[in-house]
């Protein structure tokens, strides 16, 4: 990314994880071991700024907190892939923070702010600009029907959050044009395969993979648990709240995504769903958590 010339087109805008390994290096380092003090850097800023969160919505709930960073921290050794790159530990942040920030409810300025950040990252900040349009409706439960009663509640999210995400859009095509110059695997050159969407198109592969090609492999798992994940949320359905709904449409956003762009069998990219799972699951057990705090 740094000279212009990853191996893919697709890679091009990722710039500030790279980045911020160079200015490492700036220190003196060599580049390979300001790599590694990147990675450490950031999964302990992931799990300081988890557990500082966790703490802040389960109202200083220490073992608990703790129990959950554990939780969190298994996921994450379960999702380590082949490949890992450096936007991938900066996404995780990201994804901390933007999971969080739904169920704590806070302000449009907040989305906003951590959108234009983790855009510089990778462009998955796309769907905090899409939370923005889904955050403008209501969504209220419903004695009589299994689904919410929706209704628009802010025209100023949706006109936000539309906006937000054009501009994500756009910026990620202008970026990755503007500044790729060719592929560093000398058989793909300009990459002009993936010119005029930027990203791949794997559906295929996919499907065939999660239907078949899956079965008789060990990466069953992955399968599974895509499978798993959708189930656990249905099951939950019927007990959601509305920031409950919104989160549910986030997170199914984000698994079409992996099916459309990226590679179900490459487990890095499951990295946006996991914090969404932990807060999920401790939003689901939240009424049991109210009251070992109260007692």
């Amino acid at each position: 990314m740094l000279s212009h010339k990853p191996h893919w087109l697709a890679y091009q805008n990722r710039l500030l994880a790279p980045y911020s390994v160079y200015g490492i290096s700036l220190f003196g380092i060599p580049f390979e071991k300001a790599l590694m003090v990147f990675y450490v850097l950031a999964i302990f800023a992931q799990t300081i700024i988890l557990y500082v969160l966790l703490l802040k919505y389960t109202n200083n709930n220490f073992s608990l907190s703790i129990l959950y960073v554990i939780f969190f921290s298994f996921m994450f050794i379960g999702i380590q892939h082949s490949w890992f790159y450096t936007w991938d530990s900066l996404e995780i942040i990201f994804f901390i923070l933007f999971s969080w920030g739904i169920w704590r409810k806070k302000t449009t300025l907040y989305f906003v702010a951590l959108f234009f950040i983790a855009l510089t990252n990778k462009e998955s900040a796309i769907f905090i600009a899409v939370f923005l349009i889904v955050d403008a409706f209501q969504f209220q439960n419903q004695e009589d029907s299994f689904f919410p009663a929706i209704k628009l509640s802010s025209v100023a999210k949706l006109v936000t959050g539309s906006c937000l995400t054009f501009f994500g859009v756009a910026y990620t095509k202008l970026v990755r044009d503007y500044l790729f110059i060719v592929s560093s695997k000398p058989d793909l050159g300009d990459d002009s395969s993936h010119r005029v969407l930027g990203n791949h198109l794997t559906l295929p592969e996919n499907l065939q993979a999660f239907f078949s090609g899956n079965l008789l492999s060990t990466d069953i798992i992955n399968s599974l648990f895509l499978i798993g994940l959708v189930v656990y949320l249905l099951w939950s359905f019927d007990r959601f709240e509305e920031q409950d709904y919104k989160a549910f449409i986030i997170i199914m956003l984000i698994i079409i995504s992996i099916f459309l762009f990226g590679l179900i069998n490459e487990t890095r990219i499951y990295a946006p769903l996991l914090p969404f799972i932990l807060f999920f699951h401790l939003r689901q057990h939240q009424e049991q958590i109210d009251h070992k705090t109260v007692a």
